[in-house]
């Protein structure tokens, strides 16, 4: 019955953690002011933040092949981590490349301190 309303378990598994993504999303909105390695950390912060709330189904999705971010979820995914320091970045490619680092690297379990070095090169 749950098909009726969700075509697929990606759809299902969307719309369940979408309320706790669009706080997520708020959260990571820099703040006047904020310099690239600051608007960073926030964002690794509240992305590692929802990924302990909600980390199964990314780890789920490795293990059984359940696609929980399929090439439509992973692109819309990817452009909204790069919204909060698209406006710091000399470009769109270069906060969309940070934003697939990020997403990568903190699933992976890496800590901020590993990801900024290397990110911060890019502005």
């Amino acid at each position: 019955m749950v098909y009726n309303y969700y075509p697929s378990k990606e759809d299902l598994a969307a719309a369940f953690i979408l309320a706790d993504w669009k706080e997520t999303l708020a959260a990571m909105e820099p703040k006047p002011g904020d310099t690239p390695k600051t608007a960073l950390r926030t964002v690794h912060r509240e992305l590692l933040a929802f990924l302990k709330l909600h980390g199964g189904i990314f780890r789920d999705a490795q293990v059984s092949g359940f696609t929980a971010i399929s090439a439509k979820y992973h692109t819309l995914l990817r452009a909204q981590l790069a919204a909060p320091i698209r406006g710091l970045c000399p470009d769109a490619f270069t906060a969309e490349f940070i934003a697939e680092a990020m997403l990568a690297w903190t699933i992976a379990g890496k800590s901020f301190e590993e990801l900024a070095a290397p990110m911060l090169k890019l502005f």
